[in-house]
């Protein structure tokens, strides 16, 4: 067998095309002979067999295919191992590929002979092509220890080239099943240490690592969070004592982070609903154990290994784990200066407990407070900012004693900011929690030095883990009468043992108005009044001329001009600029217009947005309404040449109508990125947004879906319905709205279900968060290639094909469309076909009310479409197999007491239902008529009118 110098064995995972791997191998190295490439493809699915098209003709003899059992890296290795002929080996998967003169780099870098081992730079492409660089990469180029310095680690498998034999004798394990290349790394850096990296050269990679969680495929694996968390991880933490202290210190770094990847992936909506409750509890019980191995301050870091961070409160989240698993406690403690994580009771003198460290000892009390003793000084004074010296900071046992931060470094969050009726309404929250339970926070907010009334917040105040809540947020709001001086002062603090500590303001969020990354931010508000802040935790309201508006907006623009430069990001960023000058020049002109702005799915229109569009066009009511859709969708033409006022997403027109509106109907959540604006570019317009926000909806609010419908989560002003069901659901604390701010209205798009029945049988269910790739829910999913291995289609694809319901729908007379959720729709070309069922995506050029006013019957799950369908008075049957529970939580809707039609958990029982509706020329019974009679507020077609006078009156009472 000729020798060769690198090998790359290709793991078939989809029924991608190779071409793009095979291009940068053989076509973007001219300096290498071909020659010195081996390529062994392995099929370890059998899809070559289905999809020969993966591998182009033009490299079927540059290459050997062979076949293993499994996908599994050890099998791959086995298989391809008697083929192997070169010096170096990299395993990669047919959706990767090198960039440009990749291989010729790393080939005259290993030429010499010297080194074990050379990596590249790993890049993950998600969905929509955009790219970001996996984390656990060293800081730049170079050689570095990755054992002496965890920061300085390389941790993605595909991305090496490492010599064969080593490869060889280090072998993959076969007892971790989910993770064998992290076991092998972990292997191979204790025992060689070094490693090459190169910051400039690329492998591209598709599928998500780890730390991804969306083309994630292990993330789906119940083995990922169970054998290989009670096997491989425990096992590794457990010997992690017989190395030397640096090894260990390495080991439990890359643990950490391996056993935080699972938790990444499913916290808050990430849920991937991989483990039933039982399971949770023994991850939960597990993730402990394996914590109890690595110290505090391990756990503590900002950044262990690599680049990766773990947010505070999930840090927090972890320890909590890992201290339930030791059956013990910690405490947050301070020395009124700063606090510390405290863990170790080493003598106790009547309530107090005393540790001693080396030359010191320091003392806590019951109250949290701490006091130090040490021969040396302990502080040194810093801009009125007391710090641990470097010789203190060293007695300090790290595994009892954690220094966290300055108390005064605490921060409020401005979660919203909003004029009303001569007042400004902020919400708020501490980040506190993330270490203190609610009832031990005491916020203090001062106007003018007097201390004023806060009222808590229950606006969703939960993060969650696996489903399950394991923070709840100290959110709070409070008011401010803009007359009440020309000069008002609002300060934040802490208040603590009866003291008072300054808070940090921050202003990330959208609705906050202020930017603390631009200097000068200011909020210019009711004509002549402005708004802005003060370092390190003061707002100021004061009175302000034209002239003087003038200057402030000039030195905004002055430093806006310097952030730019100073970031090198004139070029990306000038736009930016540009719009906030068209905008000053422009509101005086569109002062005396109404502009309502309003959106659907921008991939798609034809909701309520649409439908409340034209209600305000072809009326005369005052009102210049413009509606955003996509350039490339296939509405925007049909728009277009009918002479609308379409805006086109993301465009320099569409953003300066929406800073100009005053008023935005939405009808799905995220709306700043709906009017164009991603959340880096918010940070420059947060001040010039003031249109009243108005939720339309999309679906009704009869779920517990308050994670997205919560007044917050996009400042919502004001909220239109149609059954007093939802009402009473959203009016529940969790929302966060006031009654006032509610209206039955009945939704827009209900003004067009007309009954046409056409004998149409439709199926259509909703969509599952876990199962299709994560995005912006305005733009258009792309296809999962693991879609095909889901319950969900296994479920959809048998009824679709179903012999027995085919054959009663052709003999009464009936056609069945099955209908694609726009979320689902890039999945449509995964299901089998046959001659009668019509397979449709909701994303393409369709009409929703020709469909759904043409069918007789609906076949659904949970889809807030069924409304629609009983609005119509037509007959339901929902599908709710125990294999599919429901995505978002029950809340006031209740299908055993509620639902518009039959409920099926099984397969045969819901074909025999179709096939007696059928039968019935599917008539609607009488029970579900008088449901609906009684879940609809309005059946008069005249919902837009009532939106339209709704809104009006919401924003006459705003003033």
């Amino acid at each position: 067998m000729d020798k060769k110098f690198f090998t790359f064995i290709v793991n078939i995972v989809d029924n991608s095309s190779a071409d793009a791997l095979f291009d940068s191998i053989f076509y973007n190295n001219s300096k290498i002979d071909a020659s010195a490439f081996q390529c062994i493809v392995v099929d370890g699915k059998n899809l070559l067999e289905d999809y020969p098209e993966i591998i182009s003709e033009k490299y079927i003899n540059k290459i050997s295919v062979v076949h293993s059992e499994t996908d599994d890296l050890l099998d791959i290795y086995n298989t391809a191992k008697p083929l192997i002929c070169g010096k170096y080996i990299s395993f990669l998967d047919n959706t990767m590929h090198y960039s440009e003169d990749t291989l010729q780099f790393v080939y005259e870098e290993l030429s010499q002979g010297k080194l074990n081992a050379y990596s590249v730079c790993p890049v993950f492409i998600d969905p929509n092509e955009n790219e970001s660089r996996y984390p656990i990469i060293p800081v730049e180029s170079g050689c570095f220890n990755s054992v002496s310095d965890p920061r300085n680690t390389q941790f993605f498998l595909g991305a090496y080239f490492i010599k064969s034999e080593i490869v060889n004798e280090l072998g993959f394990e076969a007892s971790v099943i989910t993770e064998k290349d992290k076991d092998f790394l972990i292997r191979f850096l204790i025992k060689y240490n070094l490693i090459h990296y190169s910051d400039e050269y690329m492998l591209y990679y598709k599928n998500a690592a780890e730390n991804g969680f969306s083309t994630n495929f292990i993330q789906y694996k119940k083995e990922w969070y169970q054998d290989d968390v009670e096997g491989f991880l425990y096992s590794l933490a457990q010997k992690a004592d017989e190395f030397l202290e640096e090894e260990k210190m390495f080991i439990l770094s890359a643990v950490y982070y391996l056993l935080y990847a699972r938790f990444n992936c499913n916290t808050n909506d990430r849920n991937k609903k991989v483990l039933n409750a039982d399971e949770i509890d023994r991850f939960y019980s597990s993730a402990g154990k394996v914590f109890a191995f690595i110290p505090d301050y391990i756990m503590m870091q900002k950044m262990m290994i690599g680049k990766f961070h773990v947010i505070r409160n999930l840090k927090f989240f972890l320890l909590k784990l890992k201290y339930d698993s030791l059956g013990k406690k910690y405490r947050i403690v301070d020395n009124e200066k700063r606090f510390f994580l405290f863990s170790g009771y080493d003598e106790k003198i009547g309530n107090d407990c005393v540790i001693y460290a080396n030359d010191g000892k320091y003392t806590v009390t019951p109250q949290n407070q701490i006091t130090f003793e040490f021969n040396d000084a302990s502080y040194e004074n810093d801009e009125d900012q007391i710090v641990i010296n470097p010789f203190a900071a060293s007695l300090l046992p790290p595994d009892k004693l954690i220094d966290i931060g300055p108390i005064a470094a605490e921060k409020v969050i401005i979660a919203a900011v909003n004029y009303e009726n001569r007042n400004i309404e902020i919400d708020a929250k501490s980040v506190l929690v993330d270490y203190f339970d609610n009832e031990d926070i005491n916020i203090s907010i001062t106007v003018n030095n007097e201390e004023i009334e806060t009222k808590p917040v229950e606006c969703y105040p939960f993060l969650r883990s696996f489903g399950r809540v394991f923070l709840k947020k100290y959110q709070f709001h409070f008011s401010v009468p803009v007359d009440l001086a020309p000069y008002i002062k609002v300060a934040f603090f802490l208040v603590r043992n009866g003291k008072k500590y300054s808070q940090k303001l921050t202003f990330s969020e959208a609705a906050s108005k202020l930017s603390n990354k631009m200097v000068g931010s200011y909020w210019n508000f009711d004509k002549g009044k402005l708004m802005f802040y003060k370092v390190p935790n003061k707002l100021i309201i004061r009175n302000a001329n034209h002239l003087q508006l003038i200057y402030r907006e000039y030195k905004y623009l002055l430093r806006f001009c310097m952030h730019l430069h100073k970031r090198k990001l004139w070029h990306d960023c000038k736009n930016l600029f540009k719009l906030r000058i068209a905008y000053q020049t422009k509101k005086h002109l569109y002062k005396n217009k109404r502009i309502w702005v309003m959106f659907d799915k921008l991939y798609k229109a034809g909701d309520n947005g649409e439908y409340m569009y034209h209600y305000l066009k072809n009326n005369d009511l005052g009102i210049t309404p413009y509606y955003i859709v996509n350039e490339d969708s296939p509405d925007y033409k049909r728009l277009k040449d009918a002479g609308e006022n379409v805006l086109i997403s993301n465009s320099d027109e569409c953003k300066l109508m929406c800073l100009l509106a005053e008023a935005v109907l939405a009808t799905h959540a995220t709306i700043w990125q709906y009017c164009g604006f991603s959340k880096a570019e918010q940070q420059y317009f947060k001040d010039l947004f003031n249109a009243k926000l108005i939720c339309i909806q999309h679906g009704l609010t009869v779920q517990q879906i308050a994670q997205y419908q919560n007044r917050l989560f996009d400042n919502t002003q004001f909220y239109c319905c149609a059954s007093k069901y939802e009402v009473e659901n959203i009016l529940q604390p969790i929302y966060g709205y006031e009654p006032e701010k509610i209206k039955l209205t009945g939704l827009a798009r209900y003004d067009g279900l007309r009954n046409n029945d056409k004998k149409i049988i439709l199926i259509t269910p909703t969509w599952r968060r876990d199962i299709v790739n994560n995005g912006i829910a305005y733009i258009k999913k792309t296809h999962n290639n693991h879609f095909k291995e889901s319950t969900y289609y296994k479920i959809y694809n048998k009824l679709i094909n179903d012999k027995t319901l085919i054959d009663k729908a052709r003999e009464t007379g009936y056609e069945i469309m099955f209908l694609l959720h726009p979320a689902m729709s890039s999945q449509s070309v995964d299901y089998d076909r046959n001659d009668y069922v019509k397979i449709v995506e909701a994303a393409s050029d369709i009409s929703y009310e020709k469909i759904l006013t043409e069918s007789s019957l609906m076949v659904t799950d949970y889809s807030g479409v069924q409304f629609d369908f009983a609005y119509m008075r037509k007959p339901l049957v929902y599908y709710h197999p125990s294999a599919l529970p429901p995505f978002y939580e029950e809340s006031i809707y209740k299908y055993d007491t509620m639902a518009f039609g039959e409920i099926c958990t099984e397969h045969n029982e819901l074909v025999n239902i179709l096939c007696e509706y059928m039968d019935n020329d599917c008539k609607c019974k009488e029970k579900y008529i008088k449901r609906a009679d009684d879940f609809f507020a309005f059946d008069d077609y005249n919902s837009c009118e009532r939106i339209y006078k709704a809104v009006c009156e919401f924003l006459e009472n705003s003033l």
